[in-house]
């Protein structure tokens, strides 16, 4: 297995995701400071308005790892790791060390240990995943809600969607929309 927090040095790094727009908003950024911009180092995932890029907790802080950096750093795979789920009326909650949300997407078979090879799936912020069971009305339309008061109210947001794993692939499910 590989590790989901790998070694650069002294550094940690970090998969994170972010909404596909982050490398603008980067590099948008970097200028404002009145700096060269570059290239963050991100994956495309099987969202297609999620990345997957890498962080690097440093001495001085945390950063984004962009094209810049050492390409020797082993960039980690997103599997994984200390993954303890709990379930309670058919929402699920899991509790992972150091291994973020990214793994989720890329691996939802994990997942599938816990609810089973139907359920709807979201990644409102930096940190934040949540799945359920569909097929409760009110549960699919409170979840759908939170979703998105997260996404407006947590920083770094990364999508409002919402999306099903029916067992072998994503699909868009919708999100929330005020009435």
């Amino acid at each position: 297995m590989i590790p989901f927090v790998a070694s650069a040095g002294a550094a940690e790094l970090e998969p994170v995701l972010a909404p596909a727009d982050a490398p603008e908003q980067f590099k948008d950024w970097m200028k404002e400071q009145g700096t060269n911009p570059v290239d963050l180092r991100c994956l495309p995932t099987p969202w297609t308005e999620v990345l997957s890029c890498v962080r690097v907790r440093e001495s001085s802080g945390r950063r984004w790892v962009t094209v810049a950096d050492p390409t020797e750093w082993n960039i980690p795979a997103p599997v994984p790791a200390a993954v303890v789920p709990m379930l309670n009326d058919g929402i699920a909650y899991w509790t992972v060390e150091k291994a973020g949300t990214s793994w989720a997407l890329f691996h939802p078979q994990e997942l599938e240990k816990t609810l089973g090879p139907n359920f709807l799936a979201a990644v409102p912020a930096d940190g934040v995943f949540v799945a359920w069971k569909p097929g409760n009305t009110e549960t699919d339309r409170v979840m759908s809600v939170g979703v998105q008061q997260m996404y407006d109210s947590l920083e770094n947001p990364v999508s409002e969607w919402v999306h099903r794993w029916d067992g072998s692939k994503w699909t868009v499910w919708g999100r929330a929309v005020p009435k």
